[in-house]
Formats: C-alpha cells, structure tokens, sequence
C-alpha cells in the first residue's frame, strides 16, 4: 500500500484537470474529446479512492461498479445515479459521435454535480469493496440499429474522426500530454473499425466488438502477427488513459503502430471478411492491466 497515496494523488490530480479540459475542448468545438474527459473526470476520481482503499480497479466494470457504490451513499443518490448514467453517455459518446454540443454540455455539468456530491460524501464511503455484482443488468449501452440508410454517412463520419485523431494523437504528444495522445491514438483505430463496421452493418457498440472486429480484420492483412500486435499495442494506449504508466517513449511507439496498422488495413480491405466476426473471435481475455505492488 505504500505507493497508493501517491496513485491516488494523481488520479485526483488528473480528474480536476480532465474536467477543466472537457469544457476547454467544448469551447473550441471537439465534442468528441469533450465527452471523453470529461467522462475521465469520473475515472479517474473513482480510481483515486479505489487506490486508497486497495480496491481492484484496472476495467471498465470496475470503474462502474466502485461509482455506482459511492452515490449510494451520496446526498440524493437517485439523482446521482442518473448524472453517472450521463457520464457513462459522454464515454458512449467518444465512439458513436452522436450527441449535439447541448448534451455534452449537460453531461460535463453532470459530471461535475456529481464529482462535488461524491467529495461530501467521502466520509460515508464503505470500508470493504463493492461486489462484483453490485447491481444487476448490463451498463447503459449505445443504441443500435439505425438502419442501413444511415450506414455510409455513419462511416464516412468514422473515418474522418479516425484521421482527425491520429493526427491529434501526435500533437498531444509533441506538447508532452501523454494522457490524450494515448487515447486519440487508441480512438483513432476505434473510429476506423467503426467505420468497417458501419459499412458492413455489424454490431459495433462495445469494446469486445472493437477488439473482435479489429483482430479479424488484422487476420487478413499483409503481416497478420505484425498487425494482431499492433492491434493490441493500440489496447495499451487505451488502457494507459487510465493507468498512466507508459512514458513518452512507449506512448510514441504506440502511436507509430497504430499509424502502421491503420495503412495496412486499409491496403486490404478488399479482403476484408463478408460476414460479421464472431463474438468469440480470439480466445482469453484482451489485455489486462497489471496491479502494481502494494
């Protein structure tokens, strides 16, 4: 437990400064980075008190089980359940780019309702860890099935997101954000899958389809091994956003195999596969983060 203050300090450190930046980047009108920090607000906040308390915290799920334990104990917890519903949107809303500048705006608001009604409540935080299965039912997921009408616009949309990224993803480097270059590099992979997707019309809405579509697309290019490792070398960077261990070496790595990945996939979609992967496309689990020594 020796180095958890010093985790928990900078994910406190880092979920007040992604919360001023998600209104920054609302201002200047990206909304897609808008809803991702201001939804890395929460993360990382949870994290910080998962730190402190020893509690595992490296998945999504954990993340969203821990939350959904502490506004149960905050002031008017229905209505914070709600603002955490919000923020799992702006999370949504990274991917399917979907929501009006009016409703990012509501949830950043929500988000920081919410962080401000979890600070008060930090004395009534419980003492042993969320279960696994603390609530039932699946997380709010992102609507599907907007017709296939929809698809090629859908697509063009994710393709110009996931060139926007990659290019972005260099610039947060060079100007030393290790946090967003990560995940715009990470995003820029994701909105291209996406975008295969939507032209193709399979479920796309997860995590899980991203990685399960990514690695069957990766199958059939030039160098498949090369590109299965890039796929998950882009995982990395995901995951980074949360950990924030890799230094700017690793970052800049990451981010030269994502452009890599990206130009070999697009040199073979002409053998891209005509029916939509299936869900157990590669077995075991995808990449998991590694606890640090207590």
């Amino acid at each position: 437990m020796a180095t958890a203050p010093v985790e928990a300090t900078r994910h406190r450190d880092s979920s007040r400064m992604l919360l001023v930046n998600a209104q920054v980047e609302l201002d200047r009108g990206d909304l897609l980075q808008a809803s991702e920090k201001a939804w890395g607000a929460l993360a990382h906040y949870v994290k910080a008190v998962a730190e402190e308390r020893g509690w595992e915290n490296n998945h999504h799920a954990d993340i969203m089980r821990i939350a959904y334990a502490l506004v149960n104990v905050a002031d008017a917890p229905k209505r914070q359940r709600r603002r955490l519903r919000s923020a799992r949107a702006l999370h949504v809303n990274f991917y399917e780019d979907q929501d009006p500048p009016e409703s990012v705006q509501e949830g950043i608001n929500d988000v920081a309702k919410l962080l401000a009604a979890l600070e008060a409540a930090e004395p009534r935080f419980p003492t042993t860890e969320p279960p696994r299965r603390l609530r039932p039912g699946n997380p709010p997921r992102a609507e599907v099935g907007m017709g296939m009408a929809t698809a090629p616009v859908e697509a063009t949309k994710h393709r110009d997101s996931s060139r926007m990224l990659l290019v972005n993803a260099q610039v947060e480097l060079d100007r030393g954000d290790l946090l967003q270059a990560s995940e715009k590099a990470w995003g820029a992979l994701a909105h291209y899958v996406k975008a295969v997707a939507e032209e193709r019309g399979w479920e796309n809405s997860h995590h899980a389809d991203i990685m399960r579509i990514a690695q069957a697309l990766a199958a059939v290019a030039d160098a498949p091994q090369h590109q299965r490792q890039r796929v998950l070398s882009a995982r990395v960077l995901h995951v980074n956003v949360y950990e924030d261990e890799l230094n700017s070496e690793s970052v800049q790595g990451g981010t030269n195999s994502v452009t890599k990945l990206l130009a070999a996939l697009e040199a073979a979609e002409p053998r891209f596969p005509t029916t939509e992967p299936p869900r157990r496309m590669f077995s075991g689990t995808v990449l998991a983060t590694r606890r640090r020594p207590r």
